[in-house]
């Protein structure tokens, strides 16, 4: 089975994406990103900086992964999220990368995070936190 990108989505041709995702209607994927084999991305949902997302995750309307922390000492520096297998992120869902340079926002695998959650710079949720 192949990659499908609706037509209206915008995706970096620097990312990558594995075989098998599937991305919405109106998404918009950045260069720095990477997305795992099977992975599905829903309509309108924003993955920016340097983001890896895993195998078989689906990703629901209106969520917002890798955009820069609120945090007022965050100086732009280069840090990451990292999602791993088989999460369940429900719409309208933020995840903020780190704040300090090189650090990292950890979801593990098999997690469900449900509508509205925010996951703030430099958290660790751990395998199969609902």
């Amino acid at each position: 089975m192949s990659t499908f990108v609706h037509p209206t989505a915008l995706v970096d041709p620097k990312s990558d994406l594995d075989d098998e995702v599937k991305v919405g209607p109106y998404s918009i994927i950045g260069s720095q990103v990477k997305i795992g084999k099977g992975t599905i991305i829903g309509p309108q949902v924003l993955i920016e900086g340097w983001t890896r997302i895993g195998r078989r995750c689906t990703i629901g309307k209106g969520v917002i992964i890798g955009t820069p922390p609120q945090d007022t000492n965050f100086e732009g520096k280069r840090s990451f999220v990292e999602i791993g297998d088989g999460n369940l992120i429900r719409e309208y869902t933020t995840i903020h990368r780190g704040s300090k340079s090189e650090s990292v926002t950890r979801i593990g695998n098999e997690t469900f995070l449900m509508a509205y959650s925010h996951i703030a710079h430099n958290c660790t949720v751990e395998d199969g936190v609902v």
